[in-house]
């Protein structure tokens, strides 16, 4: 595998910042797919701390705020949340930021200060102009739906942003500092740690005694064409399915969702291939250049293999968990028995 450079990472996301949200197709359909699987877990009425992990531009962050909505309204519940944003691109957490901003009570300001931590400091709303822009209170139509007092839905309180690598220590630092977490969710991001067991039994210390870690990520087989052209060696490590288990239960964590597909996206030649790769800044693996002969021999290898009657092929392996760290049961966010998908 890969050595990974997360300084490459960081940059290649900031780049696809703006081109993302329309070309991650296959991220934007693991989100609804996890958001929906983990809303059960706040569906009680009370107060909730949450963190992502890898927020991007905030797609995963709305589409989970939306279903948790849902799952409070059909229940009559009024759920307030502190939010806790992390991603390695203080770009992409701009626009994360900009998205929570509507589900916070526009009526109760003081309430609702936002800050930004970056590099150890925070910043209140009220100085937005050191370092990254701090959301204000909402005013749109969901923050007035949402807002205290407003029956069933959801509000939140409070929402910080966290820039840097959640398994570098300065960042995990201040991440202990604004939990524990109820509920730690991330799509599609952990297939970028190096080491997945590890990183588990990390993040899981950042969970209360009844807090669940709830994820999405790539298992084996995905960009397998690409493997096949460039060699297994180069790219990401996907684990399988099973490896993937073994590592949650390692750090104490008990599935109680799990559901792995196979997707293959279709493209009209294999340039569009990498080109929709460097737009959801999925290239982001080494600062290698290929010569243009070894390019165009790469491409037309791709199309030989790859080609079918709808275009050149690109397959994805996602699977998507909700885990329970292995606490006293909890009677206040018990989902665990839902079957896997």
């Amino acid at each position: 595998m890969a050595v990974i450079d997360f300084a490459l990472v960081e940059a290649s996301f900031s780049a696809a910042a703006h081109s993302y949200e329309q070309a991650a197709t296959v991220q934007q359909q693991m989100a609804l797919q996890l958001a929906t699987a983990v809303a059960p877990v706040l569906r009680h009425e009370g107060h909730y701390r949450i963190l992502e992990i890898g927020s991007g531009p905030g797609n995963f962050t709305q589409t989970l705020l939306q279903q948790i909505n849902l799952m409070a309204k059909s229940n009559a519940a009024h759920v307030t949340l502190d939010l806790v944003c992390n991603d390695l691109s203080a770009s992409l957490l701009k626009l994360t930021m900009s998205k929570v901003q509507q589900w916070m009570p526009a009526a109760d300001a003081p309430a609702a200060r936002t800050s930004a931590a970056v590099a150890g400091t925070e910043v209140p709303a009220a100085g937005a102009g050191a370092g990254l822009p701090a959301v204000v209170a909402g005013t749109g139509e969901l923050a007035a739906e949402a807002s205290a007092g407003a029956g069933a839905g959801i509000s939140v309180l409070h929402c910080q942003q966290v820039t840097g690598n959640v398994l570098q220590a300065q960042t995990l630092e201040q991440l202990h500092s604004c939990g524990p977490f109820d509920l730690i969710v991330s799509n599609a991001v952990f297939q970028w740690f190096p080491h997945l067991d590890k990183s588990l039994q990390t993040l899981q210390t950042l969970l209360s005694p009844q807090g669940y870690l709830a994820f999405s990520s790539f298992a084996h087989g995905t960009l397998a064409e690409l493997k096949a052209i460039c060699g297994e060696e180069h790219g990401l490590r996907y684990l399988s399915g099973r490896e993937g288990k073994e590592a949650l239960l390692a750090a104490g964590l008990l599935p109680c969702y799990w559901a792995q597909e196979r997707v293959q996206h279709y493209f009209s030649s294999a340039r569009e291939v990498l080109r929709h790769l460097k737009h959801t800044g999925v290239n982001a693996l080494s600062r290698e250049r290929f010569s243009v002969r070894e390019m165009r021999a790469l491409l037309q290898r791709y199309e030989e293999r790859f080609s079918h009657q709808q275009g050149v092929v690109l397959s994805w392996c996602p699977y998507m968990v909700v885990a329970q760290k292995q606490q006293r049961h909890s009677s206040k966010a018990d989902i665990c028995g839902v079957r896997s998908a």
